[in-house]
């Protein structure tokens, strides 16, 4: 059999089914510390909260951005259909950021302080 703890090949005098083995009392005691301190679930680590809390704030961000440019679109077109401008109205957000992107390429980019 395997010892549960260092996992070498032992060979136990009494097994019970269903029990863990270990080959020695020091395997034993660490074994008995696993047990009462298991790994914390990695999504319990603070490095995992921090980025799930930053993926969700971009997601609400995200969210904000759609609201947005559908309230902008819909004053444009109020505002095209009042005085026969030629507003930009936009269908999405995804669709905003590529004008977005297509400014930002046209011109150089500023030198940041």
């Amino acid at each position: 059999m395997k010892c549960v703890g260092c996992k070498k090949t032992f060979h136990p005098k009494d097994v019970s089914k269903g029990t863990p083995l270990y080959c020695s009392e020091p395997c034993f005691e660490a074994g008995m510390q696993r047990a009462e301190n298991p790994r914390r679930d990695p999504v319990e680590s603070p490095a995992v909260r921090k980025a799930v809390a930053r993926f969700n704030a971009v997601i609400e961000i995200r969210e904000a951005l759609d609201e947005s440019v559908k309230l902008q679109s819909h004053y444009a077109r109020l505002l095209n259909m009042h005085d026969g401008g030629k507003r930009l109205e936009f269908k999405d957000s995804n669709e905003w950021m590529a004008r977005l992107r297509k400014l930002k390429g046209d011109r150089p980019e500023r030198s940041k302080p």
